[in-house]
């Protein structure tokens, strides 16, 4: 499941969120706030960080960055347009394929953009150490499974995370980025094997 928290500010500027659970909902929302004239420009995704529905609007960064934070409380971002909500969906079902943790086994836990936290959780629950864990990315990352998340920097369109002792990844997960087919999506994936 793809949750997230949708964040906006109302034309009466009035800060707002709303709960999503599925990528169909989430156009929904969307959808009724375009109808409320609401300024994509201030719309905001929150999951593991924050990133713009709409990058388009943004000179195409995905991350919200802290000093737009205050651009928009001074009214500094507005919108020209109204984009398509298909381009906030595709982003999302984009981790159905290609985002999400890799066991060091080498077995795939797709998340959505920006899940990478909750995926994280939800595996780390399922371990049954969850009272054990204050942070379950990291422990993730420590005990040797790998992240696979959207380049944020320009160059190839994923990248892999790992924890700060291990910085190789295994066989298994190898054969997993093939088997899926984006090893040679990842940028410096050399610099792992």
């Amino acid at each position: 499941m793809n949750t997230g928290i949708l964040l906006w500010i109302d034309a009466d500027g009035t800060a707002k969120w709303d709960v999503y659970s599925s990528a169909n909902e989430l156009n929904a929302i969307l959808k009724t706030l375009f109808d409320q004239n609401v300024d994509p420009a201030k719309m905001m995704l929150a999951g593991d960080m924050l990133s713009w529905p709409f990058p388009s609007l943004h000179q195409k960064r995905q991350t919200v960055r802290r000093s737009d934070l205050l651009r928009i409380k001074q009214n500094d971002i507005v919108g020209v347009q109204k984009p398509q909500t298909s381009e906030v969906v595709e982003r999302i079902n984009l981790g159905k394929k290609e985002l999400g943790w890799i066991s060091p086994e080498g077995e795939f836990f797709p998340c959505g953009y920006g899940c990478h936290t909750e995926k994280a959780r939800e595996i780390v629950g399922n371990l049954a150490l969850s009272d054990d864990v204050d942070d379950a990315s990291r422990y993730l990352e420590d005990s040797g499974w790998l992240a696979v998340y959207k380049n944020p920097m320009p160059g190839k369109s994923l990248a892999i995370g790992m924890g700060r002792t291990l910085k190789h990844i295994s066989n298994q997960q190898l054969q997993a980025l093939q088997r899926l087919g984006i090893d040679s999506k990842i940028e410096n994936i050399s610099r792992f094997l």
